[in-house]
């Protein structure tokens, strides 16, 4: 019986120890979002970083994430380097959102995990354009006879013929990837994330904005180029 005893506290204290000298899972491997350029993310030169927290299925959000892009490239064109971070900040009104953001997390890390670049969001960026451009779709009308296993399957479908035909960044991804990718706990930990990073910034309804690290509520989805530029320019050092 001491045996036995001993022997199961041997086993006790040598999972508890292995389990503990794993990294946290709960954690995303990178800072939360999607950058955009996308590209290694070293943000030194930086002359701005804007945050979107958005929801994929917002119409808001659409609008203002096409300006936004607008934006970049048109500091881009004068070489100046300014970066925006996207975070899915899920929202309730939006039910079907939370599948639509877990396979473009999924699609992503997939992507990573194939070519061994980590903090590069090509797949996440090419669809989060496809996702926007076919909103709609995906409305809660739209997909109401749908059950979310068969949502999550068309899903995996539109992300991987669409990382096939626009490159993705240069990544093909198979159906299957997507779904062994989404059912990797470090996903899980991506969508997660990005949701209680919208949270703890008090962000109760989509698009918000962030300039530098700071929230600036006077900022609409309607804003045009010039409105931005105006908010922008100054920062420029």
């Amino acid at each position: 019986m001491k045996v036995l005893l001993i022997a199961g506290l041997v086993l006790s204290f040598a999972f508890v120890l292995a389990t503990s000298q794993q990294p946290s899972s709960k954690y995303p491997l990178k800072y939360v979002g999607y950058l955009y350029p996308a590209g290694p993310k070293d943000t030194h030169g930086t002359e701005v970083n804007i945050e979107l927290f958005g929801d994929i299925l917002c119409p808001y959000t659409k609008r203002a994430y096409s300006t936004l892009k607008e934006l970049i490239s048109y500091y881009r064109s004068k070489k100046i380097n300014i970066q925006l971070r996207i975070i899915n900040a899920v929202q309730p009104f939006h039910p079907r959102s939370y599948y639509v953001t877990s396979t473009i997390a999924a699609a992503n890390f997939a992507a990573q995990t194939r070519t061994r670049r980590i903090r590069v969001d090509d797949t996440a960026i090419a669809l989060s354009d496809k996702f926007f451009s076919t909103q709609e779709s995906y409305s809660e009308k739209m997909t109401n006879d749908i059950t979310p296993n068969n949502l999550l399957k068309q899903l995996r479908f539109v992300a991987s013929n669409h990382t096939c035909s626009v490159g993705g960044g240069g990544t093909c991804l198979t159906e299957v990837e997507i779904e062994e990718a989404y059912k990797n706990e470090r996903v899980d930990a991506i969508v997660k994330g990005q949701i209680k990073y919208g949270r703890q910034n008090s962000v109760h309804g989509t698009p918000t904005f962030a300039i530098n690290g700071l929230l600036e509520p006077t900022i609409e989805s309607s804003w045009t180029l010039e409105q931005w530029l105006k908010l922008i320019d100054p920062l420029i050092t």
